[in-house]
């Protein structure tokens, strides 16, 4: 397994370290830690000959920040030492979203892990709403760790039916760390569409909801079964994100687990801007997973250093 840990030097950020420490990882798996320097300062902006001493400036300034960047790095590695995984250190140049895609995709990371707001504490290093604009690039699962860092265990998994909910059970069933894990497969119905309607009309539209959500939920964890790990199905009804974070808290799971763009037929199941409400409100670890997240990772071993 390979991951990809975006660090800043913040304390927001550093959660992702603890999250990826508590893995029990192997001397097969790669925990690649990456920094990236914003480009403002970088030097050869400067274009005319009056500006020369700014450049000067500049590339001192630049140089610090790249040592700094280095030492940082290093003082991630120094705390990650006593990981049996191979841990390996990356410096990227330009804007944080875009280069930290880039490089989980050159790298062929399994996995993306990133704190909720990173504020750096070496300027120029990643900063301000990066995670959550790594919801919307991203084509392989995010993980958004938050403090107290808590194993992944027990785990939420929401799903709707949707592709997006497919690829979350996918990424799950695969992953060697979840094998003993105690999983909970939710599925959010409405639970409105029955008060809008009268009488029994709306009582038979507000069962069915809930049927139909039952079987989503039980079939999920049938097929999770299969892998050998213990899923228990439930149904909750209401707003989604809103429910998905309630029913995390209730069960005390270490990570929530969901898709993103995800289709399903209830309004109360997992659609739209679920996944970037849940990763805002809910106060324990997040992992988002894309529809295609299930062919991605893997990639060459080249290291960008």
């Amino acid at each position: 397994m390979r991951i990809l840990v975006a660090i800043d030097g913040s304390a927001e950020a550093a959660a992702g370290l603890e999250w990826v420490a508590g893995l029990p990882l192997s001397g097969a798996d790669d925990v690649l830690l990456l920094t990236v320097l914003k480009p403002e300062d970088a030097p050869g902006r400067a274009r005319r000959v009056h500006e020369r001493h700014l450049e000067l400036l500049l590339r001192d300034v630049w140089a610090t920040r790249r040592d700094e960047a280095r030492r940082l790095l290093a003082d991630a590695s120094a705390a990650g030492a006593m990981w049996s995984a191979r841990t390996r250190q990356v410096i990227r140049e330009g804007h944080p979203v875009a280069e930290i895609d880039a490089a989980a995709r050159e790298l062929g990371a399994d996995l993306v892990v990133a704190g909720p707001r990173g504020r750096g504490a070496v300027p120029g290093l990643l900063l301000g709403s990066v995670t959550g604009s790594l919801l919307g690039v991203l084509d392989r699962p995010l993980v958004v760790a938050r403090r107290p860092v808590a194993l992944p265990d027990p785990i939420l998994v929401a799903i709707d039916g949707s592709p997006a909910a497919d690829a979350a059970m996918a990424r799950i069933a695969s992953y060697a760390w979840t094998a003993r894990a105690v999983i909970t497969v939710l599925v959010v119905a409405a639970g409105r569409p029955g008060r809008s309607l009268a009488g029994a009309l709306g009582r038979s539209v507000a069962d069915q909801d809930r049927q139909d959500a039952g079987r989503i939920a039980a079939e999920a964890a049938e097929r999770l079964a299969a892998t050998g790990r213990a899923a228990t199905p439930l149904v909750v009804e209401g707003d989604g994100a809103r429910r998905i974070v309630e029913t995390g808290a209730r069960l005390g799971a270490g990570l929530l687990v969901l898709g993103t763009r995800g289709g399903g037929g209830f309004p109360g199941m997992l659609v739209g801007s679920v996944a970037q409400r849940v990763v805002a409100t809910a106060r324990r670890t997040v992992m988002v997973v894309p529809p295609d997240a299930s062919s991605q990772g893997g990639g060459a071993p080249g290291l960008v250093t």
